[in-house]
């Protein structure tokens, strides 16, 4: 009798212990699902944070067009950071659709469209059903996020308004939070995240959300070796067992359940660090985006980015300047359909080498098209090249103006025996220094201005290569430096050497001008003789 009332008092022990077990799991479970539904919530609460930063940006634009270089910098910034971001909209006080920006393949309103819900509430935080059928969320589950600026700056009031999209959010926020925890989160009957659920396994905490004016859900199922389990079976087995080792085992029983208290706590202190963790995290990312928005704005040089397919991604004002090119025109295209004329010119070939070789390529081109020399430093990157130039227009034409006065130096060319020219490319008009004319035995009255004149006095084996020399000259591909021989009315043959350089362009009466090329003769060592 005494055993069977030692047994009966055991076996009351290890139910009660057993249950203090479950009902301490099923508040482990809770705060799990309480984190879940915290990180969640501070995530677009993040987010929402930096769309109302975008808008207070924006607000403080001087005008319209100031305003849409801004939206297009921070748009294409906050959209490649944030990918759960599917599109950026920015609405007038009319509601209607003014700008917008989003990612690949992702539903937009059109410029000129008028948004199909009331922006105010959700600018304030209340629920718009209208919101959740907008076409900004059409073919997933999300949110509308609405950032409201009341008319700073002498503007009315407009909106900045995102779409959410939380198959990509949720992932990424739950990526660290409880990994071996299996869940599932629904809205609107369709699943957005899922993580080792157990088939056939109901779910052991199922919590129903308000959200954006529909109903979201929260299912939490025990971690791996934390399912509760009936101990009916594990009783009765202690009903036969002697009185020490029941007393035994209902100690090793309590000794587990403080062990678990004791996780369970540890377990509320690390979510709550990863939680903070995070916080800072995104604060670090928004102070760097702030920090790269104002150094790209700053640099003096004109600087702009290609991608990998050679199109335009960034192109700050002194570029636009330089280029003579809005923004607008250029960004998303490719630069040889922007500047056809670099195609086949050292411009394609530097880019192309740095690309290739992930060197740094410097160097000096005339471009016709701009009719301005450029020095240009192309940078490889991850993907494509960073390009930094600058106009050396100036300092080409002070070259020039050093060449010429030392070429036409009268006295200079009569010692040195060195001629001087200059071709104008637009008239076609070459001109020759007193010392050219000795050199080719030629009186000045005699001569026939233009480079057919000069050919006529080329021996004809060397022609060609002076032709080739003198085209490249004229395109603007670097300085000729050739020898060839000339035939003089005496019927002596000499050998001259050409040097000769592009030029900047002269002005002509009327303001306009061409462009000049500009060069020396001098006579070689005589190393044959031709009759």
């Amino acid at each position: 009798m005494a055993f069977l009332v030692v047994a009966v008092l055991s076996a009351a022990g290890w139910w009660a212990i057993a249950r203090h077990d479950d009902r301490l799991a099923e508040a482990v479970l809770e705060q799990r699902a309480n984190t879940v539904q915290a990180a969640l919530r501070a995530s677009i609460v993040a987010r929402a944070e930096s769309i109302r930063r975008m808008a207070q940006r924006l607000a403080q634009a001087p005008d319209e067009a100031a305003l849409e270089r801004q939206f297009d910098i921070d748009a294409r910034i906050y959209l490649q950071h944030y990918p759960s971001l599917r599109s950026l909209t920015w609405a007038g006080p009319d509601r209607v659709v003014r700008h917008v920006l989003a990612q690949p393949g992702a539903p937009v309103l059109p410029a000129g469209a008028t948004l199909e819900f009331d922006p105010d509430p959700l600018a304030v935080g209340n629920a718009e059903p209208a919101a959740s059928r907008s076409r900004l969320l059409e073919g997933s589950n999300g949110e509308l996020l609405v950032a409201r600026n009341d008319g700073e700056s002498g503007h009315q009031a407009a909106y900045l308004v995102a779409a959410l999209d939380y198959g990509r959010l949720f992932p990424d926020v739950l990526e660290g939070i409880e990994p071996g925890l299996p869940l599932r989160i629904s809205q609107g009957g369709r699943v957005i995240h899922a993580r080792g659920v157990p088939e056939g396994v109901a779910a052991a905490l199922d919590r129903q959300v308000a959200n954006q004016g529909q109903e979201a859900r929260i299912e939490l199922w025990h971690a791996s070796g934390e399912a509760l389990t009936s101990r009916f079976g594990d009783i009765l087995f202690v009903a036969g067992l002697l009185v020490g080792a029941l007393l035994a085992l209902a100690l090793h029983l309590w000794t587990r359940s403080r062990e678990r208290a004791e996780q369970a706590e540890r377990a509320g202190e690390a979510l709550t660090m990863q939680i903070a963790e995070n916080e800072a995290a995104q604060e670090a990312r928004r102070a760097v985006e702030r920090e790269l928005s104002s150094v790209f704005e700053s640099i003096s040089d004109a600087f702009y980015t290609l991608d990998d397919d050679w199109r335009f991604v960034l192109v700050n004002p002194r570029a636009e300047q330089l280029m003579r090119t809005p923004r607008q025109e250029m960004v998303g295209k490719r630069v040889w359909d922007v500047f056809p004329a670099a195609l086949g010119t050292e411009i394609e070939t530097s880019f192309r080498r740095a690309a290739a070789e992930k060197i740094t390529v410097e160097f000096d081109v005339y471009f016709l098209p701009l009719a301005s020399w450029f020095n240009a430093r192309v940078f490889p990157h991850p993907n494509g090249v960073a390009v930094y130039f600058q106009d050396v227009s100036a300092r080409k034409r002070a070259e020039l103006g050093m060449l010429k006065a030392q070429a036409t130096s009268e006295r200079a060319q009569r010692l040195a025996q060195l001629g001087s020219w200059e071709y104008d490319l637009s008239t076609g008009e070459l001109h020759w220094s007193e010392e050219v004319h000795r050199i080719f035995g030629i009186a000045e009255a005699r001569l026939a201005r233009g480079l057919p004149a000069l050919l006529e006095r080329v021996h004809f084996d060397d022609r060609v290569a002076l032709q080739q020399a003198q085209r490249r000259l004229h395109n603007g591909e670097g300085d000729i430096d050739i020898e060839y021989r000339v035939l003089r009315p005496d019927g002596e043959t000499r050998i001259v050497r050409e040097l000769g350089t592009p030029g900047a362009r002269r002005a002509g009466p009327a303001g306009g001008g061409g462009r000049l090329a500009a060069g020396h003769h001098r006579p070689s060592p005589q190393r044959g003789c031709a009759a």
